[in-house]
């Protein structure tokens, strides 16, 4: 081999192994964005934008109403979807499962007042935006503690398998909610629950 060649195929090696290590595979991308985390991430994202409609006292009721659709949506079926998917599995750890009934009970707190707004519809205007501002203001709350105790937790006590398969489970509900499907047969869908189905007291 000439000294030029020496080089040539040096140099490629060098810069081979350097894009292996930056470069991740498609398989390892899209399982990291299969990941529960980077799920729940996303759709916060969603929410976290129309929150900033609602509580903006800029915009009008006009507007403010048309985001409010959007954002009932958004967090009707995050929510449920979340309950049924990670909450669930949150459950079988001693770790987590406080944090989990947490959830519950702020989601539920945010469906009731759900329910108090739709009952308002063309009736009482300043009812209305006070009680979107404070679901709105409730939901902040809610997001931004999920963001750094939940999903940090979560990414702690699950390996990244785990959290996939639980991604999967996130992800096929939330398509059945928004695909049309009514809570009973949300409930009564059968969802594969992780293989492992431990139950750790950590």
């Amino acid at each position: 081999m000439t000294l030029k060649a020496m080089k040539t195929n040096k140099t490629f090696n060098v810069v081979k192994k350097i894009i292996g290590k930056r470069i991740p595979s498609n398989s390892t991308v899209q399982t990291k964005a299969e990941d529960i985390s980077s799920l729940i991430l996303h759709d916060h994202e969603i929410i976290k934008k129309l929150i900033l409609v609602l509580k903006d006292s800029k915009v009008g009721i006009t507007k403010k109403k048309s985001a409010y659709v959007q954002f009932e949506e958004a967090l009707s079926t995050h929510a449920k979807a979340e309950e049924e998917s990670l909450y669930v599995h949150m459950k079988k750890l001693e770790a987590l499962i406080v944090k989990s009934y947490e959830g519950d009970v702020e989601h539920a707190i945010a469906s009731q007042l759900m329910k108090e707004i739709d009952s308002l519809k063309n009736t009482n205007d300043d009812l209305w935006m006070s009680k979107v501002k404070v679901l709105a203001e409730i939901t902040d709350h809610h997001v931004k503690e999920e963001e750094k105790e939940v999903l940090k937790d979560a990414r702690k006590e699950f390996d990244l398998e785990e959290r996939v398969e639980i991604g999967r489970e996130y992800t096929k509900l939330i398509s059945l909610l928004r695909g049309g499907q009514n809570e009973k047969n949300i409930q009564t869908t059968k969802i594969p629950k992780l293989a492992r189905g431990r139950i750790s007291k950590r």
